[in-house]
């Protein structure tokens, strides 16, 4: 077998940040205020928040974050009139003030006019540097049909934590898979959805180049990140016909192929090697080289999953 080269993610240079992407306070229906939710993240040592209230931005450079970044955004609940049984829930991230489209009447919150399409919003948050996220579509329940239609959104919720809490719809990789089978490019994403004071169950790991908001950005955009809720992954690495993944704890790893039939490989049984007194697990399948990508999912003994964003072989 040939020696194993680092996914890129993993080999590229930078240092890896944790952040949370997902989060409301009583500016709209969370119990935090931004000053507790703020502190809660930085305490336990997150490298970036987003605060993400409903059909308001909550402006963070009020906020001391105190080295951990900031990042402005808001959660938009549509129902456009283009797609009348189908709700849409975005994140928009990094953006700092609504555009008069959104907000004509200058009162600081989104006007949810179902003329509206969902396309204008996720068009203008890529003009100005921002980015749009889906979020939660299992828990709307909706069709996948519009979020194929929709051009230029950077990925979807493949977990989110509350949703889950609340009524066990916070697993959405059905959704995820079905874009990525029909050819959209997207990244998966885990994030708390924080209301309650109960936080730091879901976070992505981003591998930046350096802890500033632009970096992070750039990082998340191009796919350098994993998702995970609570599972480290230390590793990725692929011959031209094996993938191996190491990671922290015992798990259940299930790598996903690009294609609908057959091939999906669960591996129960996991190596570890000792890496300063510590056990370090790891799991490989053999790739089949003509897959359009794969993506690999990581279960412990509790339940908890870790996702890669896929690996793409054409």
């Amino acid at each position: 077998m040939k020696d194993f080269r680092a996914f890129d993610v993993f080999k590229e240079e930078g240092e890896w940040y944790r952040g949370n992407l997902h989060s409301h306070t009583i500016n709209s229906d969370g119990d935090a205020t931004p000053e507790e939710l703020v502190s809660w993240y930085q305490r336990n040592g997150y490298d970036f928040l987003a605060i993400t209230d409903h059909d308001v931005i909550t402006d963070v450079d009020k906020l001391d974050g105190k080295g951990m970044l900031l990042i402005p955004g808001l959660e938009f609940g549509y129902d456009p009139e283009e797609e009348p049984t189908y709700t849409l829930d975005m994140l928009g991230i990094n953006i700092r003030e609504l555009p008069a489209f959104l907000d004509p009447d200058r009162t600081g919150h989104v006007k949810n006019d179902p003329k509206i399409s969902p396309q204008q919003i996720i068009d203008h948050l890529n003009v100005i540097g921002g980015m749009a996220i889906m979020c939660h579509p299992y828990f709307m329940i909706n069709m996948t049909e519009p979020y194929l239609k929709y051009q230029g959104y950077v990925g979807m919720e493949a977990y989110n934590y509350v949703c889950e809490e609340q009524c066990g719809r916070g697993h959405h990789e059905i959704y995820w898979d079905t874009m990525l089978m029909r050819g959209k490019r997207i990244m998966g994403f885990a994030t708390d959805d924080s209301h309650k004071p109960e936080f730091g169950h879901a976070w992505i790991e981003v591998k930046a180049k350096e802890k500033t908001v632009p970096a992070i950005l750039e990082a998340i955009r191009e796919g350098r990140f994993y998702a995970t809720a609570g599972i480290q992954i230390f590793d990725l690495e692929y011959t031209d016909d094996k993938v191996r993944i190491t990671f922290d704890r015992p798990c259940d790893v299930v790598f996903m192929p690009g294609c609908r039939e057959g091939w999906i490989v669960r591996s129960y049984q996991n190596e570890y090697t000792l890496v300063d007194g510590r056990r370090r697990f790891s799991a490989e399948a053999t790739v089949n080289k003509d897959l359009p990508y794969l993506r690999i999912e990581l279960i412990d003994a509790n339940g908890l999953k870790a996702y890669t964003n896929p690996v793409y072989f054409k």
